[in-house]
């Protein structure tokens, strides 16, 4: 039995992730213009919309393609549901029973705003892309688990996304995310597509994905919940860009004054067009620096030595936008002592 029980737990560890750049060679141009073509379909008979976003293309990945880019482009993301359930299991969280039943009461209302005004939460896109991608014969998931929104607090599961198996491998891709962002000014959402969350390299997103169950975990399988709290900031940009931070891994680095620090980057293919910076500031002055490629142009890295005492605001950039926020905190170097 206990051999059973390791052999489970090596198997999960076996999964194999992809990356969208598995299929450079397929062009999505057919797929996303179908999925034009059918905007504003109903939601009233799902089998009946996934026959028509897949029925004419070849591939299943060019299936899933249609589905998800429906998706994006038809349902936006209800701000205000999305408040209010998160008020809800914040209290609730440490008592099943009561949210169950409360899980259970607002089962009908939630899915009737979803099929009839098309504005649901991260739950409601995950659940239209594993229904449309079942209905047409893809194996598609929805996993549960927490996502690192800014600096704040990652202590109850917050967020939902799909696993998708594509030619015998398992993606991860985020509807919610890819679709466009709430813009609170404006009191309505933005539909910005961001590509960078389709078919998503596992290491980019287990950046800000943390997923409750093991199995579907990606990158180090040994990082806690702890830790993934405690990483750094990673923006929509380094998604739409394909960037991934790969140091520091902490938010928050603590040193003595006269310490280097290494921050590295990698990408998918080659570097990217636009100059990366990374911009250093404290209460006294702001420092540009660029970040230089190395490594056959798929890594950039900048090592900065911060020799005064100091908290110390650390962004990277790609041209003017922010992929990824640091903390230094730098301490005074202590004197030596001869006795």
């Amino acid at each position: 039995m206990r051999f059973l029980i390791l052999l489970g737990i090596w198997c999960t560890c076996l999964i194999s992730y992809g990356q969208q750049s598995d299929f450079k060679t397929i062009s999505f141009a057919k797929a996303d213009s179908i999925a034009q073509v059918h905007h504003g379909a109903s939601l009233h008979h799902l089998p009946l919309l996934a026959y028509k976003l897949t029925k004419d293309l070849d591939t299943q990945v060019e299936q899933f393609r249609a589905i998800h880019t429906w998706v994006c482009s038809n349902i936006e993301s209800d701000h205000y549901l999305n408040e209010r359930i998160a008020k809800k299991l914040k209290k609730l969280h440490h008592n099943t029973p009561a949210l169950q039943a409360w899980n259970k009461s607002i089962h009908k209302s939630f899915f009737k705003r979803l099929i009839e005004d098309k504005a649901t939460v991260c739950i409601g896109y995950a659940y239209l892309i594993k229904a449309l991608s079942n209905a047409s014969g893809i194996s598609c998931e929805i996993v549960e688990g927490y996502s690192k929104i800014l600096n704040k607090a990652v202590d109850i599961p917050n967020h939902s996304w799909n696993v998708v198996k594509l030619n015998h491998k398992w993606y991860v891709t985020d509807a919610t995310w890819a679709s466009g962002y709430y813009d609170i000014s404006k009191d309505q959402f933005i539909k910005n597509y961001n590509d960078g969350y389709f078919l998503t390299a596992p290491e980019l997103f287990s950046k800000n994905h943390y997923a409750k169950n093991p199995r579907w975990r990606l990158g180090d399988l040994t990082l806690t919940l702890e830790a993934f709290s405690k990483a750094p900031v990673v923006y929509n940009a380094a998604f739409k860009t394909k960037i991934t931070p790969v140091s520091p891994q902490q938010l928050i680095t603590t040193i003595t004054a006269g310490t280097a620090v290494t921050f590295a980057y990698t990408f998918e293919e080659t570097s990217p067009q636009k100059q990366m910076t990374l911009e250093i500031s404290n209460k006294f002055k702001i420092t540009t620096l660029p970040i230089t490629a190395v490594a056959q142009h798929t890594r950039a890295e900048l090592t900065h030595v911060f020799d005064k005492k100091g908290t110390y605001n650390v962004h990277a950039k790609i041209g003017n936008t922010v992929i990824a926020s640091y903390t230094v905190k730098c301490k005074k170097k202590q004197p030596y002592n001869t006795l």
